[in-house]
């Protein structure tokens, strides 16, 4: 099977990929809310409780042992405050793809919470150089982190076994997008972007999910902070013994908060 032929199979199923948000899913509406710095969490909290399975979800997230303390947790509106704001983001994010993908793709849970795993961290690590290099507003930068590799979803639905080309880029130092454009002819990033486009994704997201593996000090590339940033913590998850960049020092000395919240969130929604 040609590589052009495998490319025109990657873009087709990213073209006709039917799990972009809409104003009509709950979670979507909720995670939108989350986006608007003036929401209060009272009109968050008028919207989830309108779905039962989210609302008994998270009363369920409020009770297990990562939040509980005291008396059990009885309704949605103490179950969100007991979660609170920022967790409550990660949380609906990952409840939207579980939902999403799992349903409609029929995406194996093993590549899932792979998925998941890598792009949880890699927002909380970019959200926490935001805030200590006082660079952006570090929420949109956890939103932009948390969509970066959206492109591997298509790479997942179409071989059983993408796992072993991410290790084999680990093993040998290759850059994944090098032996994706090998092997398939099109890496994750330019998958990514024709996803974005399809979801009408801001201008800063389309930058970053295809330029998130190039050259960050290419001076062609737009939003360099925000990409710097998100490259940073993308090499970090795989390469923690190296000096990716400046901000390493950071990240090694947060890593272990970073993987203890990745594992609760992680936990949490697999149960």
């Amino acid at each position: 099977m040609s590589s052009l032929f495998i490319r025109n199979e990657l873009i087709n199923t990213a073209v006709n990929l039917k799990i972009a948000p809409s104003e009509s899913n709950i979670l979507s509406r909720a995670m939108n809310l989350l986006e608007q710095n003036n929401t209060s969490l009272n009109v968050i909290t008028d919207l989830l409780k309108n779905d039962i399975g989210i609302a008994s979800k998270l009363i369920s997230i409020a009770n297990s042992a990562f939040y509980r303390i005291g008396m059990p947790v009885n309704s949605i509106e103490r179950a969100i405050l007991m979660i609170g704001q920022t967790e409550l983001k990660s949380i609906l994010f990952c409840l939207f793809y579980v939902n999403e993908i799992t349903n409609f793709l029929k995406l194996k849970k093993r590549d899932l919470f792979y998925l998941l795993k890598h792009s949880i961290f890699v927002a909380h690590g970019a959200r926490i150089l935001s805030k200590r290099l006082l660079l952006e507003d570090p929420e949109d930068i956890f939103t932009i982190a948390l969509l970066h590799d959206i492109g591997k979803i298509v790479f997942f639905i179409n071989f059983d076994r993408y796992d072993e080309l991410i290790n084999e880029s680990l093993k040998d130092d290759t850059p994944l997008p090098v032996l994706e454009r090998e092997r398939f002819g099109i890496d994750h990033q330019e998958i990514g972007s024709i996803i974005g486009l399809k979801w009408r994704l801001p201008p800063v997201f389309l930058s970053i999910i295809e330029n998130h593996h190039n050259d960050r000090d290419s001076k062609n590339i737009e939003y360099q902070e925000i990409l710097g940033l998100i490259s940073c913590v993308d090499t970090f998850f795989y390469h923690r013994d190296r000096e990716i960049c400046p901000e390493t020092f950071i990240l090694k000395k947060e890593s272990e908060v970073m993987d203890k919240e990745i594992e609760k969130i992680i936990s949490i929604i697999n149960n």
